[in-house]
């Protein structure tokens, strides 16, 4: 949850000024880089919906390949984050989604994984093939 507070311009002596009526709560405001496994599952839920992904399989995933370390480094420091992509693929299938991605930014690795899952790329991952053929 996160405090939302809107600045008042104030004439009367040329500065802004904050109130307890300009404040309002915002519910659920999990940044797009957070770190925290919660708003990293929200992320995961959220794009394996809009890709048809089983969300059960997706968070698996995330938790075998980096246990939801937004940070995580693999395979001797070339893989990255969530879905511990390489840096050639993941340029590669941002390409092929056909979006400018941030190699670094956490909700863009999900959504790219995502993408690829729903795109019969899921061999990429170790993790995938391991869990999806349970």
């Amino acid at each position: 949850m996160n405090l939302l507070v809107t600045p008042q311009w104030s004439s009367q002596n040329d500065k802004f000024n904050i109130s307890s009526e300009s404040a309002q709560v915002v519910v659920s405001a999990c940044d797009t880089d957070s770190k925290s496994k919660d708003c990293v599952v929200e992320l995961i839920k959220k794009y394996a919906e809009q890709y048809g992904v089983r969300v059960d399989l997706a968070i698996s995933i995330a938790d075998c390949e980096s246990d939801f370390k937004v940070n995580a480094r693999g395979d001797s420091g070339k893989a990255y984050g969530i879905y511990q992509f390489h840096k050639p693929t993941f340029d590669m299938f941002s390409k092929k989604l056909g979006e400018k991605l941030d190699y670094f930014s956490t909700e863009d690795n999900i959504k790219l994984a995502m993408w690829a899952m729903a795109n019969d790329k899921g061999f990429h991952w170790s993790c995938y093939r391991k869990i999806a053929s349970r």
